[in-house]
């Protein structure tokens, strides 16, 4: 149940952006209303993303996991880009 009403409010919430974004293509009268409504259509694509989101997490979807790593290479260094494994025990050399 608490997926359909978040369905139902995503939808709403998306035609009134659409709505306010038609508003902003109509030449005349709007002028002095450009800002206000430019506001208005952004607070609703942005509530559109958070109810998208809500309801991913209410029909159970995993979460993300995003890993961001930052690598370093100095002048003369080598890099090897891919996974790394070490194979078998080492030899040491005699």
């Amino acid at each position: 149940m608490k997926s359909a009403v978040a369905a139902v409010q995503l939808a709403c919430a998306h035609a009134a952006a659409m709505h306010v974004l038609n508003s902003l293509r109509q030449e005349v009268g709007f002028e002095r209303q450009l800002p206000a409504l430019a506001s208005a259509a952004t607070q609703l694509i942005k509530a559109t993303a958070v109810q998208t989101e809500q309801l991913r997490r209410l029909k159970g979807g995993q979460s993300q996991y995003v890993r961001v790593e930052h690598v370093h290479i100095n002048d003369g260094g080598q890099a090897v880009i891919g996974n790394v494994q070490a194979s078998g025990a080492r030899r040491s050399r005699e």
